[in-house]
């Protein structure tokens, strides 16, 4: 046996494996560093969600008009019938709406001509006459336009019981409903002022005996309405 054939055959076959090694190391990192780029193509990246914030601020409110504070009943001495003559010492006035005496008071003139009483520290107290003697009576826009002009009494119907050149004599249940409607709508806007019925046709004793008990019946039959039908 020939040693140095040997070594060179020994040699020979450690420079293939070590060449065969390498060879498969290499493959190996190359499929390795392509799979990683691949994976790094394809991945989609997760949408990151939105923060709601919580904080959401509160809608601001209609501020409501600024009315004078109201005056107890037991407080009025009386009231000024015509607003250009006021009596010293009491700061009230009576305006009448636009259904008495087909006057122009109503709407944004209204509005206006009791705020410019309210700065001058008097009250208004308005009167809203009856333009009908039946439903026409419930119109609701001129109830609301009363209401909306913020005075601090009103008085509801004038009369009503009355039957005369400028009377219509509403039935009693015809106005117990619109009575009924014109204090809700005036304390829709302002809860805390008195609402008054109203006036009686004017009677005395002796020869007007009869008109009063008549005047009575008349009240009897509108609460009579008031409690079983309004």
């Amino acid at each position: 046996m020939n040693p140095l054939k040997n070594i060179k055959t020994g040699s020979l076959i450690v420079c293939v494996l070590v060449l065969l090694g390498s060879f498969l190391l290499a493959a190996f990192s190359y499929r390795m560093v392509t799979a990683q780029q691949g994976s790094a193509i394809i991945s989609t990246p997760t949408p990151s969600t939105p923060t709601i914030p919580t904080n959401t601020p509160a809608v601001a409110g209609t501020p409501k008009a600024a009315y004078p504070p109201v005056v107890p009943p037991s407080a009025v001495l009386g009231i000024a019938a015509d607003p250009g003559y006021p009596f010293e010492g009491i700061p009230w006035v009576r305006l009448g709406y636009a259904t008495c005496f087909d006057n122009a008071m109503k709407g944004e003139l209204l509005k206006t001509t009791i705020a410019q009483y309210h700065s001058q520290d008097v009250r208004v107290m308005l009167s809203l006459c009856q333009w009908a003697n039946d439903a026409r009576l419930f119109d609701k826009n001129i109830i609301n336009d009363v209401a909306q002009g913020g005075a601090d009494a009103v008085q509801c119907g004038n009369e009503e019981m009355k039957i005369g050149k400028y009377n219509l004599g509403v039935p009693p249940a015809i106005f117990a409903k619109f009575y009924d409607l014109c204090q809700q709508a005036a304390h829709a806007v302002r809860p805390e002022i008195p609402i008054i019925i109203g006036a009686n046709d004017p009677q005395v004793g002796g020869v007007d005996y009869q008109p009063l008990v008549a005047q009575a019946r008349y009240l009897d039959e509108m609460q009579n309405a008031m409690n079983t039908s309004v």
